[in-house]
C-alpha cells in the first residue's frame, strides 16, 4: 500500500470531537519503536427500506479515532472494509482523517445489497515521525471491528374483533408481518413473513409498543402462511406484537387498540 504524504490525506478544518464524548471500542493498539497508534471505531447498518415503486437509498455508517504517540503522524493511507458474514467479496472503502485523526462517514451501498450480517474492518499504513527524525511505519489490519446489519423493513397488518369492547369478551386478533423482497430487477415487493413466532403483550395504557410495562400473554406461532390468529379477552388498551426479525429482515412490531380507542391498527 503506497503512502502520500499527511498534507495530501489529512484534511484541515474540521472541529475535533468534544473531550467528554464517550470513547469509541477500541480495536487495535499498534506498538513499535517508541511509537502507538490506538485505533478506536465504532459502525452500524441500516434498515434496507422502499416505497412503493423504488428501494431506497442504503448506506452503513462508520466513526474512526486514531491517537498516536512518541511522535508526529505524518502519513496515512487506509480502507475501511466490508465483508458479509460467511462471503468472500470485501467492499473497500477509501478513508479520510481529518487533522486529529478523525473520521465520521455514511458510505452508500447498491440498493440490491444483500440483507444479512457484515463485518466492518480497517487497514491501514500509518507512519509516525519520532522527535529524533525517523519515521516508523505502522501496519494494520482488522478485519472484523465491528458486526452489523443490513436487513430489509418489516411492516404490519392487523385487526381485532369486537374494537370497542372491554368487557372480557373473546376477541380474535387477525394479523401479518411481511418483509421487503426485491426482484432480480429491483421492483420492491412484500411477502409475509413464516414459520417463525412472535411475542404477544398487553399494554393497558396504550403507551407504546417499546414500553418495558408491557404484559406479555403469550408466544404465538407464524405458520406458512404468514398468518397470526389468536383470541384475547376484550379489554381497554392495546394488544402488541413483536416480531424479533431474522438474518434478513428487521424486526417488526404491532399494536391493535381495543376500547375507548379500538377500531384500528396502531401499526
Amino acid at each position: 500500500m503506497a503512502l502520500a504524504t499527511a498534507a495530501g490525506l489529512l484534511a484541515t478544518g474540521l472541529v475535533a470531537a468534544p473531550a467528554a464524548q464517550a470513547a469509541l471500542p477500541l480495536v487495535d493498539a499498534s506498538e513499535r519503536d517508541d511509537t502507538v497508534i490506538t485505533t478506536r471505531m465504532n459502525a452500524n447498518g441500516q434498515t434496507i427500506m422502499a416505497t412503493s415503486t423504488r428501494i431506497e437509498p442504503v448506506e452503513f455508517r462508520y466513526k474512526l479515532d486514531l491517537r498516536w504517540t512518541g511522535g508526529q503522524l505524518r502519513a496515512f493511507d487506509g480502507v475501511v472494509t466490508l465483508q458479509g458474514v460467511g462471503e468472500t467479496q470485501v467492499r473497500r472503502f477509501p478513508v479520510t482523517l481529518d487533522a486529529d485523526g478523525d473520521a465520521s462517514v455514511e458510505v452508500p451501498l447498491p440498493e440490491r445489497i444483500r440483507p444479512g450480517f457484515y463485518h466492518v474492518g480497517i487497514e491501514y499504513t500509518a507512519a509516525v515521525k519520532r522527535p529524533d527524525g525517523r519515521l516508523v511505519l505502522h501496519h494494520v489490519d482488522v478485519d472484523q471491528a465491528k458486526k452489523i446489519s443490513l436487513r430489509r423493513d418489516v411492516r404490519f397488518q392487523g385487526e381485532i374483533t369486537h374494537p370497542t369492547a372491554t368487557d372480557g369478551r373473546p376477541s380474535r386478533i387477525t394479523a401479518q408481518f411481511t418483509w421487503l423482497r426485491i426482484s432480480s430487477d429491483g421492483d420492491p415487493s412484500w411477502s409475509p413473513v413464516r414459520n417463525t413466532t412472535v411475542r404477544l403483550y398487553h399494554d393497558p395504557d396504550g403507551s407504546g409498543v417499546w414500553e418495558e410495562e408491557l404484559v406479555f400473554v403469550r408466544t404465538l406461532t407464524v405458520g406458512p402462511d404468514g398468518t397470526i390468529s389468536t383470541v384475547v379477552p376484550a379489554r381497554e388498551g392495546a394488544w402488541v406484537l413483536r416480531y424479533a426479525g431474522s438474518d434478513r429482515a428487521d424486526r417488526g412490531y404491532g399494536a391493535i387498540e381495543q376500547g375507548s380507542n379500538g377500531g384500528g391498527c396502531g401499526c
